[in-house]
């Protein structure tokens, strides 16, 4: 009796470990899965932000460049204004 008692435990213990040992698998898959999608969307964050960026900076472009022309238009009235008289 104590012999089987013995060999119950084991196999117990031996399914224990399996068991533990295909969760561990597991745990590890998810880590693995969670990490590469977190680097995908931190990629795609980065990448967003460097457009939105170029896009800021060409509206700034835009912006003055509309400026100097307004500037520009105004100092040759001025300029004809001044001859004209």
């Amino acid at each position: 009796m104590p012999d089987e008692h013995s060999e119950r435990i084991v196999r117990l213990l031996v399914e224990i470990r399996d068991l533990t040992k295909l969760r561990n698998d597991k745990l590890e898959t998810m880590v693995q899965e969670t990490r590469r999608r977190t680097d995908e969307m931190m990629q795609r964050y980065e990448e967003g932000r460097a457009e939105a960026k170029a896009g800021r900076l060409i509206a700034k472009k835009r912006f003055y460049i509309s400026l100097a022309a307004v500037a520009v238009l105004v100092v040759i009235g001025c300029v004809l204004i001044f001859v004209l008289q």
